[in-house]
């Protein structure tokens, strides 16, 4: 799942994988659109792309 957070300054998007859970930083133009498979860059599973985007509060 891709993690979408912003602030004041940045944006950014954390991948965590369900598979082997490695946490990794993305900036928002690599992040695949959801529906996409994805595959883990440590892990090599294939995984269907979510996206969850923070909610201020």
């Amino acid at each position: 799942m891709f993690h979408l957070h912003s602030n004041a300054v940045e944006a950014w998007a954390e991948f965590e994988c369900p598979v082997c859970s490695t946490d990794m930083d993305f900036e928002l133009s690599e992040v695949p659109s959801e529906g996409e498979v994805f595959e883990c860059p440590m892990c090599a599973a294939h995984l269907t792309v979510q996206h969850h985007k923070d909610e201020p509060g």
